[in-house]
């Protein structure tokens, strides 16, 4: 049983590993991107981590910017 404060996290995503190999390729920072995309990076880091989903809206913005298809955000890594 887990204990008070644990939370399970999430297995990482495809999309979190696209995105961050996308940030990688275009060499920008985690902050870079999301003030040049008005994102907030609190939310952006948690996507890639695999602690939680961006919604539908936020998956389809990822998309139209960076190329990491919608669905790779349900598929484990």
């Amino acid at each position: 049983m887990p204990k008070k404060n644990e939370y399970r996290k999430r297995p990482q995503s495809r999309g979190g590993v696209q995105l961050r190999m996308w940030m990688q390729r275009q060499g920008v920072s985690l902050r870079e991107m999301c003030r040049e995309m008005d994102w907030n990076p609190t939310s952006v880091n948690g996507y890639i981590l695999g602690e939680k989903l961006p919604s539908l809206g936020m998956a389809e913005k990822i998309f139209r910017k960076t190329g990491v298809p919608m669905h790779a955000w349900l598929e484990e890594n």
